[in-house]
């Protein structure tokens, strides 16, 4: 079977591997599980080390375009996501995470994101 060539892929959440970046750690992720390199390093194999990375922004849209990815959803939650949507518009859209418990809150928060 072969794929077609002109449909573009779109995924729907990137994550950037990055030692350096905060990232947010899920409730559901135990203390004893999380990694030191990343919150999700034992899923990782190839986890970047502080010393001589290269930009996480530049990774991603390398892998992007070795996998044939077109564009990404990409979260606020990380210190590359807005380097990356304003560098490449055409590639990345942000997305938000808010709590659905805090409806006023929730609103603010998205607003104040978006005013950004």
């Amino acid at each position: 079977m072969t794929y077609p060539k002109d449909i573009a892929v779109i995924d729907t959440m990137i994550g950037f591997k990055d030692a350096q970046s905060g990232h947010y750690v899920p409730p559901s992720i135990r203390a004893d599980d999380q990694g030191e390199a990343h919150v999700a390093d034992y899923m990782f194999k190839d986890i970047p080390t502080k010393e001589g990375q290269i930009d996480a922004v530049k990774r991603t849209l390398d892998a992007m375009d070795a996998n044939g990815v077109a564009m990404g959803l990409i979260t606020l939650m990380g210190d590359h996501a807005r380097r990356a949507a304003e560098g490449h518009p055409e590639r990345f859209v942000l997305c938000s995470h808010v709590d659905p418990n805090d409806v006023m809150g929730a609103v603010h928060k998205i607003r104040s994101e978006h005013a950004e």
